[in-house]
């Protein structure tokens, strides 16, 4: 087994240590707007994506890219994205952002830094209901819970059997600073591969470990840990993890992944982080 190509020297095609981190942070930006910034690391690439938008409208006034590091060549620094000017950063943009991109790059990992920022909108959007034209807590809570329907084991349950959301982040201060997150995840191959990924957030904390078969990367065993969720039933998607088993991870996409972990009775969290561990598995294995 070699060791990993990180330096871009040498002619290695596995890594016996490979990491992957995404953070994402979202700022109350000069009103009216906020600024969602993303920024990505893996053991061969560093990139950083940002976006403003219309705080009542979720609008793009302003996207850029930027590359710092890349493997093997040079990192193309900063671009400005004009392409995003105008789309609406919420559920279902995905199709319109990678459209848009694309007379930019085929590059497969912007434009999936730019969807970590529009889940991060989604996410703190709760924080600024009031300027997104929500007459009351209570109001945002019920047009959520319809619009993500199924979702997820806590939106598929009703509400009134449910943790309110206002109450479970009650004690926050969200000022400024609306939404943080950091996904991580670690590959070591050896004798027997394990893929350990964790997610924290300003409302969750969770963490997913899987063991795999060396060389075919069938997962073996898998276990998730779920820390620190919005109610007790988010707990219950854990027991979901168990339908990777027997998987070749870096052969399922992240709709094969979901229905794995349970659909509607799983967690989004956990299928974020399985698909980053088959994300890893293929930087490894491309040595990028």
């Amino acid at each position: 087994m070699t060791g990993c190509a990180a330096g871009g020297t040498g002619e290695k095609t596995w890594c016996e240590l490979c990491h992957r981190h995404l953070m994402v942070g979202l700022w109350q930006a000069a009103a009216p707007e906020l600024q969602v910034r993303v920024h990505y690391l893996d053991t061969f690439t560093e990139r950083a994506v940002m976006m403003t938008v219309g705080t009542a409208d979720f609008r793009v006034r302003y996207a850029e890219a930027v590359s710092h590091r890349e493997s093997g060549r040079q990192a193309s620094g900063r671009k400005e994205l004009p392409e995003l000017q105008g789309l609406t950063a919420y559920l279902g943009a995905g199709k319109q952002f990678r459209q848009a991109l694309r007379s930019w790059t085929e590059d497969a990992l912007w434009p999936e830094l730019f969807l970590e920022g529009i889940k991060a909108l989604i996410q703190a959007e709760y924080c600024v209901a009031g300027e997104r034209g929500f007459a009351s807590e209570k109001e945002y809570e019920q047009f959520f819970a319809e619009k993500f329907a199924g979702s997820c084991i806590y939106y598929s349950h009703p509400l009134e059997f449910l943790q309110p959301w206002g109450v479970y982040v009650g004690n926050q201060v969200r000022d400024g600073c609306l939404f943080m997150r950091l996904r991580t995840s670690r590959l070591h191959l050896g004798e027997r591969w394990f893929v350990t990924g964790t997610m924290m957030d300003s409302f969750h904390e969770l963490t997913l470990e899987m063991a795999l078969d060396a060389g075919a990367g069938t997962v073996a065993a898998a276990e998730a840990h779920i820390i620190r969720v919005p109610d007790r039933v988010c707990h219950q998607a854990a027991n979901a993890v168990q339908g990777l088993v027997g998987r070749r991870l870096a052969q399922e996409d992240r709709r094969e992944l979901a229905v794995l972990l349970g659909g509607k009775t799983g967690c989004t969290h956990l299928v974020d982080l399985a698909a980053d561990g088959a994300a890893l598995l293929g930087l490894a294995g491309s040595g990028r």
